[in-house]
């Protein structure tokens, strides 16, 4: 009998043991290591209509945890030329679940070039609140179309058709001068005969 208290009492203390050391275990991998990182992404392009440059912002949860967007804030600080016309970025949504992406959209003066930063303030699950900085590079040069379209009005000569272009006038006026001419003649003509 005291085999099977032994075996009994060695079986509770590795038990212990063990299941002592995989909530110290686990404890410590859970509160001592920082989630994964989350990403941002930045696209530059042209907006033709307003003569901006916008950057189309991904914000990607790869943390492992759920993610708030507090804050998206824009750095212009490394810009040569130009400036920021939004001073801050709204994600839709501002909640998210495990590799779930959230996006938002910055306007920034055409003739900007240089370094373009956006910081966003997301808090991961359970953890302490973290900033995101991502930066893009602007090209410039991004100017507003100028195309005009051609008056389309009609005018009404009276006649129903289209007024006479130049060319038809000329063709007019020659008509009439040769019409003149003709009677000129015609009257001159006239005047040299005998009269018997």
């Amino acid at each position: 009998m005291g085999t099977i208290r032994l075996t009994a009492r060695r079986v509770m203390a590795a038990t212990g043991i063990s299941v002592a050391v995989a909530l110290a275990g686990g404890a410590g991998v859970h509160a001592g290591s920082a989630p994964a990182p989350a990403t941002l992404a930045g696209v530059v392009s042209c907006d033709a209509t307003t003569g901006h440059q916008l950057v189309a912002w991904t914000f990607t949860n790869s943390t492992g945890q759920t993610v708030v967007i507090n804050s998206g804030t824009v750095d212009a600080t490394g810009l040569s030329t130009g400036s920021a016309i939004d001073a801050t970025a709204s994600f839709t949504p501002t909640s998210l679940d495990l590799d779930a992406t959230a996006a938002a959209t910055t306007a920034v003066s055409g003739d900007a070039t240089g370094d373009y930063h956006l910081v966003v303030n997301y808090k991961p699950g359970l953890a302490v609140a973290v900033d995101l900085d991502q930066e893009v590079v602007l090209p410039g040069g991004c100017v507003a179309s100028t195309t005009t379209s051609p008056s389309t009005t009609a005018v009404d000569n009276g006649s129903g058709g289209l007024p006479p272009t130049g060319s038809q006038a000329a063709e007019v006026a020659v008509a009439a001068g040769v019409a003149l001419g003709l009677g000129a003649l015609l009257l001159l003509a006239r005047r040299r005969r005998p009269v018997l």
